[in-house]
């Protein structure tokens, strides 16, 4: 075991970021793409776990953008007017990224007086003429990695920026993007979701007429319940409900949300994932779960129907081969609820 506070910043920065990284891999899209922001501080840290997570051979590009236009003074050594965004696909031989529409005056500044076999160029000192405010930046990646009917994600969401982004953008080309905002700070009401809902239904003082009319669109806000705990569920001084237990199992079993509503206790039925109908034959008094167990009678009644089953029970009186002709894949209680009846007993 380490001691956290033995942790370099290092090593602290990548326990927090790590599992996060891997989780919004696991929900991008196949050829899907992902897009962080990151200052200056941390963009080396973020680069070698981004190789990490979506490999090396997914790397697309470090993109720069101008954050501040406004003159300062403030760098003790360069200029620090500008953030990174770290781009990644899925599978880069997957991800087909739109290319940006070039404008006919845009066209119209590059020539080829000399024949360059590459095509026409112009020279540029490179000064920044617009690389653009929040808003505008994210629009442009959606431009870039959505299709009109994309799922977007922000797992930092802070003032709501790319709800302000995709809306705007629906509303400039017909498209029907969804937005998912994740943030943890108590400003979420006060700041995040507020600007979504004024974005969306209008904003009477702004200077922009679109944001005046509201750019339309729908939302729903939720807060996270409290964390679904083993120890909090397995009372030692007594056996979970049924209804709790079924929504712990389903939950951890299928990753997918329980609905109470559905459950069919009399039949041992507790929800249908996109995979299996789930089972769950237990009874909160010792006694009888004792004497319960998957048999061939119970197996028969779920025998019914093209869907394979995931049935959990203290124990099952069928071989393999009976399993997997009833298209059944058994799972035992957790382990705790063994060690609750244990202690009960005593």
């Amino acid at each position: 075991m380490v001691d956290r506070d033995d942790l370099t910043r290092h090593d602290k920065w990548c326990c927090m970021m790590l599992p996060r990284l891997k989780l919004l891999r696991e929900l991008l899209a196949e050829d899907g793409a992902i897009f962080v922001s990151i200052d200056d501080n941390e963009v080396h840290r973020l680069r070698c776990l981004m190789d990490e997570v979506f490999g090396e051979e997914n790397f697309v590009a470090t993109v720069i953008w101008q954050k501040i236009f406004s003159p300062k003074n403030t760098a003790k050594y360069f200029s620090e007017d500008h953030d990174f965004l770290l781009v990644y696909a899925r599978d880069i031989g997957r991800w087909a990224p739109n290319l940006l529409e070039r404008r006919e005056q845009a066209v119209a500044r590059y020539k080829n007086p000399d024949d360059d076999p590459r095509g026409p160029w112009s020279s540029s000192d490179l000064t920044a003429r617009n690389t653009v405010k929040p808003t505008s930046l994210i629009r442009r990646i959606l431009q870039i990695a959505t299709d009109k009917d994309s799922i977007v994600l922000d797992s930092f969401a802070g003032s709501g920026t790319t709800a302000h982004a995709v809306l705007a953008l629906n509303r400039e080309d017909g498209g029907n993007r969804r937005f998912v905002l994740i943030e943890c700070e108590d400003y979420v009401d006060s700041i995040t979701a507020e600007r979504v809902r004024r974005v969306a239904g209008g904003v009477p003082a702004a200077k922009d007429e679109s944001l005046r009319a509201g750019l339309g669109g729908t939302f729903s806000y939720f807060r996270l319940g409290a964390a679904l705990r083993k120890e909090s569920l397995l009372d030692p001084s007594k056996l979970p409900s049924y209804e709790k237990l079924a929504g712990y199992i389903f939950f951890t079993a299928t990753g997918e949300e329980f609905e109470p509503d559905k459950v069919r206790q009399d039949e041992w039925f507790i929800g249908r994932s996109r995979m299996y109908d789930v089972f769950l034959i237990y009874e909160d008094d010792v006694e009888e779960l004792k004497n319960l167990a998957l048999t061939q009678d119970i197996a028969a009644q779920f025998s019914g129907g093209k869907r394979p089953k995931l049935v959990f029970a203290p124990t099952k009186y069928l071989d393999q081969e009976s399993l997997h002709r009833h298209r059944i894949t058994f799972q035992q209680l957790p382990f705790e609820i063994y060690e609750s009846v244990e202690k009960l007993e005593r």
